[in-house]
Parts: C-alpha cells; structure tokens; sequence
C-alpha cells in the first residue's frame, strides 16, 4: 500500500508540467525523478505535513523542508516545461551530473536514516534512551540526513538545467536546513550527553567544511 501511495503522489507531480508541454511525459526524465521520489518515500518513516505530531522544540522545521522541497520541485519543473523546453531534456554533462548528485544523496540520506533506526524522528525530540550515534555516515557529519536530502533535491534542478530553479533553491533549502539544525542542535548540547564533544569533532553537513 505504501509504494503505491508513493506512486500514486509522486506521479501526481507531473500533471502540471504535463498539461504545460505534453511531451515532457515521453522523456525519461520526469520517469527518473518518479522513481527516486518514490524511493525517497518509501526508504524512510511516513511523514505528512499535515500531522500533528510536531513537538513544540520543532518550530515547523519539519513542514518548512517540506514545503522547501515542494516549492523547488515544482519551480525545476514548470521552468524545465514551460521556459526551456526541449533543451531541459538533453543529456549533456550537467544533466548527468545533477543524476549522479541525486542518486548519491538518496543513498547518503537512506544510510543515515537506516543507520539511525528508531531515533530517526520527522521532528525535533529526543528519545530517553537515545545516544550518540558516530558510526556510518555520522562518523563524518553529524546530520548526513540533511546532506543527503540537500543533494537529492537541489540537484534535481541542475539534471532538469532548470537555472532559475536552482537559484531559489539556494535560497530556500539551506535556510530551511540549517533552521532544523539549529533547533535540533539546541535540544541535542542541552540534553544528551556527550553530544557537544562530538559536535567539536565532526562537522555538521560537509566533512571538514561545514
């Protein structure tokens, strides 16, 4: 039921662009980005971002990515249907590469969510017999999560060579991240142990950068 929910969704993203340049759908790419959609659906617990399970230490961080993502998304697409049609659909090195981009952060955000296991929450708490977590990905940032589903999504404008897009995904990914990083940042030093060491050692997005 849950991959066919995901589906089911993630095709739905296509009915705008569609109605816009009919032949986007003869493509492989807007396939392509069903698929790792679907897949970035069913890799990690459900979340909907009209839930109530939000915690008052989340402040909406959780919604704002998604509503961050939405946006992006379907800015890549319109501009990739209705402003750069046929050119968004070649396969030149920036469409192979925001591929490649995306393919690795699915698999950095799917790692990390895996290797977390149930301390993985949609939003801000913490769980009374959680730890610190510094072996997989966490081993060389503290939120590979982040990194993953920033690569997965900010390049999906680059593989649709969607420039516009991209620009705003600059603006409005980052923001909307390092929100939830510091929200959970702040109840991660206040309450769990050992978590300011590791936070000392390990960077929080791009090993040994950021």
């Amino acid at each position: 039921m849950r991959w066919i929910r995901a589906i089911v969704l993630n095709c739905a993203a296509l009915i705008l662009p569609a109605w816009i340049e009919p032949e986007f759908l003869t493509h492989a790419q807007p396939w392509i980005l069903v698929c790792i959609g679907v897949l970035a659906t069913v890799f990690q617990p459900e979340h909907s971002p009209v839930g109530t399970q939000r915690t008052a230490e989340d402040q909406w961080t959780a919604n704002q990515i998604l509503f961050s993502i939405y946006a992006v998304q379907t800015s890549a697409l319109v501009e990739a249907t209705w402003c750069r049609y046929p050119e968004s659909m070649d396969w030149n090195a920036w469409a192979l590469a925001g591929l490649l981009m995306m393919l690795l952060g699915l698999g950095l955000r799917t790692w990390a969510v895996r290797t977390l296991g149930k301390f993985f929450t949609w939003h801000v708490e913490l769980q009374h017999d959680q730890t610190v977590i510094t072996h997989g990905p966490y081993r060389w940032v503290r939120h590979p999560s982040y990194t993953g589903a920033l690569m997965t999504w900010a390049f999906t404008t680059i593989f649709l060579q969607a420039w516009h897009a991209a620009l705003l995904a600059l603006v409005l990914l980052p923001f909307a991240f390092w929100r939830r990083i510091h929200h959970e940042e702040k109840l991660l030093r206040a309450d769990l142990k050992d978590y300011d060491d590791y936070a000392k050692s390990v960077k929080a997005l791009i090993p040994g950068v950021l």
